[in-house]
């Protein structure tokens, strides 16, 4: 595996044949349920990955080889011993990657409005690191227009390369910001599991294509979405359609039946046991991702407009 050791600025062809070739460097931002197991199989399928979390005692965990996430198998966290990536907490190294995937929680405000202050201080970090070329996923759990209205601007006022992000230019100065938000099959952050079809949108058409050729190396099904908030309302949808299903509760209790050794209620045994058919078909739940950001999203954004839905 080639090692990570120096910034190189690249172009929109170059970088998608780094893609194609599995020699793009990967910088993977936050450590969690998301970004390990996301890390874990871009490792696997060859890719030179670059771990940033800012919480010190997951980086030592990881350099000892060392899981922390309970919702990885036995197995997985046997194998993942060698996880053949770097781990640091210093953003600036962000630089030195071909691509960065932001995977960063959104934590939920006193009034369950998105608190993007996260989201926020890592675009500027990112900011400060960027290179021509460089792709920017955004793999956190996004609303419709968090790209284009906070990301986007961060990264081009906060350069100092004066970059600009890609609007199908294909000019030699530009970045490429995309957006698949995590959705997950009951809390499943599995490294191997079989997930729903992947989301691959971007600011234009050309981040889209990036986006797409990367996940597509590591995922069965990538569905392209003409643009962010497109990817972003497609999730929100989901979600808000999850919480139907008395999502937290099945969270804490599948958590529950893992530590105890009991029958997940999510696995095939279970549910089988389960009266309602309704029951038996809730393979999702609103604590698997943004605990309980998505469906409130909509109030939020309903007073942020003005209007009612």
């Amino acid at each position: 595996m080639r090692a990570i050791s120096s910034l190189r600025p690249t172009t929109y062809a170059v970088t998608r044949r780094f893609i194609k070739d599995r020699t793009a460097r990967v910088g993977v931002i936050g450590l969690g349920r998301i970004g390990l197991p996301l890390a874990m199989r871009l490792s696997r399928a060859g890719f030179a990955i670059h771990g940033f979390d800012v919480d010190p005692a997951r980086a030592s965990k990881l350099c000892l080889r060392r899981s922390y996430l309970w919702q990885l198998t036995p197995n997985e966290k046997v194998n993942g011993t060698d996880y053949g990536f770097r781990v640091s907490c210093d953003l600036s190294q962000v630089s030195e990657s071909d691509i960065v995937i932001i995977c960063l929680p959104l934590i939920p405000g006193e009034a369950l409005e998105p608190d993007l202050r996260l989201i926020r201080e890592t675009a500027f970090g990112v900011a400060s690191n960027l290179h021509a070329g460089q792709l920017i996923v955004i793999e956190s759990p996004a609303d419709p227009g968090m790209a284009e209205e906070i990301v986007v601007p961060i990264l081009e006022s906060a350069n100092d390369a004066h970059l600009k992000v890609s609007r199908n230019t294909g000019a030699t100065d530009e970045i490429f910001v995309g957006i698949s938000p995590r959705r997950a099959n009951d809390g499943d952050f599995s490294v191997d599991s079989k997930e729903a079809p992947k989301l691959a949108g971007g600011v234009d058409t050309l981040s889209m294509e990036l986006t797409a050729e990367l996940y597509s190396s590591v995922f069965e099904t990538v569905i392209q979405v003409p643009c962010p908030s497109r990817a972003a309302i497609l999730k929100l949808l989901e979600a808000s359609y999850r919480s139907q299903n008395a999502g937290a509760l099945r969270g804490k209790l599948k958590q529950l039946c893992h530590r105890t050794g009991s029958d997940i209620p999510g696995s095939p045994a279970g549910r089988s046991a389960q009266p309602q058919p309704r029951m038996r078909d809730a393979d999702n739940n609103v604590a698997s991702m943004n605990v309980p950001i998505d469906p409130f999203y909509l109030a939020w954004k309903e007073s942020e407009l003005g209007f009612h839905f």
